[in-house]
């Protein structure tokens, strides 16, 4: 029996970002192989602190075994050679070499013989580099005279920096509420 079918996945992501996966499109035979992708890793949209990260499918099979299944890795539309580390509810690769901060594209060929069974396609981020503070004020090791003290900090990275990550911390003691926090830096002048 043919049965006519479109699968999509919505998986609601952070900020609540909603992203689709449209696996395949068309007539299918109740017994032809299906491969349904479960996640993928690094997660779609993500940031990640690696610069080698494992790129990885879960998928759940019918009708085929996951032995006869073959995986090719594209990033960003380069054809990767990594070998697959295969097992029944997925398959892993581990780079070859590392990636350049920044964003990237990856994309994962599940084949039945010729036939390509599920082809997720995702987007990720690297960024392994730390924030770069500058413009510290008062400077370590400063003695303030004058009554009128102000705290600042720049600082930037070239995948942004998230404010709500941000902590002032003076003498010991969290500042952050009583600051002003900005996407370049942040500022507390004490309140007299």
């Amino acid at each position: 029996m043919k049965t006519a079918y479109l699968l999509v996945l919505v998986a609601a992501l952070v900020a609540a970002i909603s992203v689709a996966f449209v696996f395949s499109t068309g007539m299918l035979n109740d017994n032809d192989p299906a491969a349904v992708v479960l996640a993928v890793y690094p997660s779609n949209l993500s940031l990640i602190s690696s610069d080698r990260p494992q790129i990885s499918v879960n998928f759940t099979l019918n009708n085929a075994d996951s032995n006869s299944l073959n995986f090719s890795l594209y990033l960003d539309g380069e054809a990767m050679l990594a070998s697959p580390a295969k097992n029944p509810y997925g398959v892993q690769f581990s780079l070859p070499q590392s990636l350049s901060e920044g964003s990237h594209g990856a994309r994962v060929e599940i084949k039945y013989g010729q036939e390509i069974l599920a082809c997720p396609a995702w987007n990720f981020s690297i960024d392994v580099s730390p924030p770069l503070l500058t413009n510290l004020d008062p400077i370590n090791g400063s003695t303030q005279t004058s009554a009128a003290l102000v705290v600042v900090a720049n600082y930037s990275d070239q995948s942004g920096v998230d404010t709500a990550s941000v902590t002032l911390m003076l003498n010991g003691t969290d500042i952050t509420g009583s600051s002003q926090i900005l996407p370049n830096g942040a500022s507390y002048t004490p309140i007299n």
